[in-house]
């Protein structure tokens, strides 16, 4: 019993600096400066907007607002949704202070592996 709580209270702390880690990285500082926008073919104008709290939101979908939880490890950036795709899309991600840049590591998502890729476009 007295592992069981060792192992979570590990398990707790190790997660607590990681997100520490991400907060102060100088990727997520970018992530979470602006919105992001790119224009779709098919869907026409989507934002995504990162939350310094690790949660993040995709707006312009028809009929649908895209919600989920995102860890970043140095340019590696995964993501998974709460309400569409349950499963992991990794990109690495390259910002500056006007672009966001994914490219597909790994999405079996088939919308978000359409979507994600490419160069999103900082809000004003």
């Amino acid at each position: 019993m007295k592992k069981h709580i060792l192992i979570t209270l590990i398990l707790i702390c190790s997660f607590q600096i990681i997100i520490a880690q991400q907060k102060t990285s100088p990727v997520m500082k970018m992530l979470v400066k602006h919105a992001w926008t790119k224009t779709h073919e098919q869907l026409g104008i989507i934002t995504l907007a990162f939350k310094a709290d690790s949660t993040y939101t995709v707006a312009g979908i028809p009929d649908d607002t895209i919600r989920g939880v995102f860890s970043l490890k140095a340019d590696v950036l995964t993501f998974v949704d709460e309400n569409s795709c349950h499963s992991k899309g990794i990109y690495t991600v390259t910002p500056t202070d006007e672009t966001l840049t994914f490219v597909l590591k790994e999405d079996a998502c088939e919308g978000r592996n359409m979507i994600t890729p490419g160069i999103w476009k900082a809000t004003k």
